[in-house]
């Protein structure tokens, strides 16, 4: 398939195969960040009592904290680099315009799921939330200080920069995202959801990273995307809590 593609594309078999193994060591690393991320939050969690309201932003905030270890481990490991800096007020622009953007995008997916009735399933911490809504206002918090820093340092400082090497910067976007989305497939496939279920609600989540990759590629720094990320799940919690009270 991929010396097919490659004729297609015009490219060489082994430039093809050069992008399929980076994209593999990207798969590897993502996996290996959430199975390290679950591992440290599973330590933390068996100091705490079995109460949902402490358990779960423990295990976000901890498991977070595992993702950005792991990021900080493959920039390390490829010479990549922390794009972190003092945010200039282009990165401001660009986060701004990202947060309306990724609000945008999020609310048309919802009227096109919602005009062809499709299938679609949620989050487990949503699940987890209509019983103890309690541990949202937390989670708001950890939005933009966990949440949004361990998974960007992840997902765009440690793949999507990574990839630069075997694609184009916005090869590299969408191929980052796929992976980053994919990354998401246990958080969505629980609670019995169908596999159609799954596949609407990860598509729309692809669609949505995009604006995280872009806002990544647009300025060579973790600012804007970690801003808008967490804006966007603080905002998605906030919203569920006002549902769920």
């Amino acid at each position: 398939v991929g010396v097919a593609v490659a004729g297609i594309a015009g490219l060489d078999a082994d430039a093809v195969h050069g992008r399929e193994r980076s994209l593999a060591v990207a798969v590897a690393v993502s996996v290996g960040a959430l199975l390290f991320g679950s591992l440290l939050s599973g330590v933390a969690l068996g100091f705490l009592p079995s109460d949902p309201l402490l358990t779960v932003p423990t295990n976000t905030a901890v498991a977070s904290v595992g993702y950005a270890i792991a990021g900080v481990a493959f920039v390390r490991w490829y010479d990549g680099g922390i794009d972190v800096s003092r945010p200039s007020k282009r990165d401001a622009v660009v986060a701004g315009v990202g947060v309306v953007a990724i609000l945008a995008l999020h609310y048309a997916m919802v009227g096109v799921v919602v005009f062809f009735d499709l299938p679609q399933t949620s989050h487990g911490l949503v699940e987890t939330a209509r019983e103890h809504p309690g541990i949202l206002p937390p989670l708001v918090l950890l939005s933009f200080l966990a949440i949004g820093p361990g998974e960007e340092l992840l997902a765009r400082n440690g793949v999507q920069k990574y990839l630069y090497g075997a694609y184009s910067r916005r090869g590299a976007v969408v191929a980052g995202c796929l992976v980053f989305t994919g990354a998401h497939l246990l958080a969505y496939a629980g609670s019995g959801a169908t596999p159609g279920a799954v596949l609407v609600t990860l598509a729309r989540l692809f669609v949505v990273s995009l604006v995280l990759g872009v806002t990544y590629e647009r300025t060579d720094d973790l600012f804007a995307p970690v801003f808008v990320h967490g804006a966007y799940d603080a905002i998605q919690f906030a919203l569920a809590y006002v549902a769920f009270t």
